[in-house]
C-alpha cells in the first residue's frame, strides 16, 4: 500500500486522476482534490449535498454534480468555485466534455449542455425518464440512456432530438460508439448495437 487515506464519507463515484491530483466526490458533499504521491489534501470544496457523480476535468476545470440539485465547475488548481448551475434534481451521473460544451443528465429527466467557460446553458432537452449514466458525445449528436430502458440521441449543437430507441430494460451504463453503430447494455442483461 502505498499510502491510505480515510475520508471519512462514503464514496459512490469513481476517482479521476491527473499528472498530478486526485479528485474524489464524497457522500458529505466535499469535492477533494488529493495529492497523487502522499494522498495529501491540496483543496476540499463543499456542495451542500451528497456527490456522487464521478468528477471530470477539462481545461484545469473540475466538474461535478451534487444532490442539492447543482452542478459545479471548481478550478482543479485552487478548487476555487468557477460556477454553478441549478437543476431541477439531483445530478448522479458523470459529465462529458466536448466541443466546449458540458454535457450531463440529471435525474430531473432533462439533458443539459453548458458552456464549459461560464456555465451558461447553451440548451435543455427532455429525456425519457432520469439520466443514471454519463452522456457519450460523438462528432455531431450526444447520446444518453434513460434509467427506464430508453437511448435518445440528441444533435449536438441545438439539442434537437435525432432519434430514440426503447429498449425495455433499464439502462446504467455509458453506450460506446464507433462508426458501424452506438452500442450498449441493459441490467436485464442484454447488449445492443443500433445504428
Amino acid at each position: 500500500v502505498r499510502w491510505r487515506r480515510q475520508m471519512d464519507a462514503r464514496i459512490a463515484s469513481t476517482a479521476f486522476a491527473t499528472d498530478r491530483l486526485l479528485f474524489v466526490g464524497c457522500g458529505d458533499g466535499r469535492l477533494c482534490a488529493l495529492d497523487r504521491s502522499s494522498g495529501r489534501d491540496v483543496w476540499t470544496h463543499r456542495a451542500g449535498d451528497a456527490i456522487v457523480a464521478s468528477p471530470a476535468v477539462a481545461d484545469g476545470i473540475v466538474l461535478a454534480g451534487s444532490e442539492d440539485y447543482f452542478f459545479y465547475a471548481v478550478d482543479a488548481e485552487t478548487g476555487q468555485l468557477r460556477w454553478k448551475f441549478e437543476t431541477g434534481l439531483g445530478v448522479t451521473a458523470a459529465a462529458t466534455v466536448a466541443g466546449g460544451k458540458v454535457f450531463f443528465g440529471g435525474r430531473d429527466g432533462h439533458l443539459y449542455a453548458l458552456s464549459a467557460a461560464d456555465g451558461r446553458e447553451v440548451w435543455k432537452s427532455r429525456a425519457m425518464r432520469a439520466i443514471m449514466a454519463p452522456p457519450l458525445a460523438g462528432d455531431d449528436f450526444v447520446c444518453v440512456q434513460s434509467f427506464y430502458g430508453t437511448t435518445q440521441a440528441f444533435d449536438r449543437d441545438s439539442g434537437k432530438e435525432l432519434w430514440r430507441a426503447g429498449l425495455g430494460g433499464s439502462v446504467g451504463s455509458t453506450p460506446i460508439v464507433s462508426a458501424e453503430a452506438v452500442y450498449l447494455a441493459t441490467y436485464p442483461g442484454v447488449v445492443y448495437a443500433l445504428r
